[in-house]
């Protein structure tokens, strides 16, 4: 990510580009939710995800439940809480 341009050069001379930003865009990931404890998404390789739950579907605080990665594209946490009901999302920095 940053901030870049090119030079561009032959025997009658040099030219520099316009600069041109560079950003990295994640895409957001689907949960899917493979058993009652294991959820499971397409996100990318080596990007650590923070996995947050709350109970109440109304509440508007989340409670960290976990962190995951994965060096593939396939990332999967298993979740240790033992709450009846549970509705997650996944963040990352």
């Amino acid at each position: 990510m940053g901030t870049y341009s090119v030079v561009v050069s032959n025997s009658t001379g040099a030219v520099t580009s316009s600069n041109a930003t560079l950003s990295l865009v994640v895409p957001r990931p689907t949960l899917l939710k493979q058993s009652p404890q294991v959820i499971q998404w397409q996100g990318l390789s080596n990007l650590a995800y923070t996995v947050q739950v709350r109970t109440n579907i109304n509440d508007t605080n989340w409670a960290t439940t976990g962190t995951a990665s994965s060096p593939s594209a396939n990332v999967s946490f298993t979740n240790q809480t033992d709450a009846a009901q549970g509705f997650f999302r996944v963040t990352y920095p």
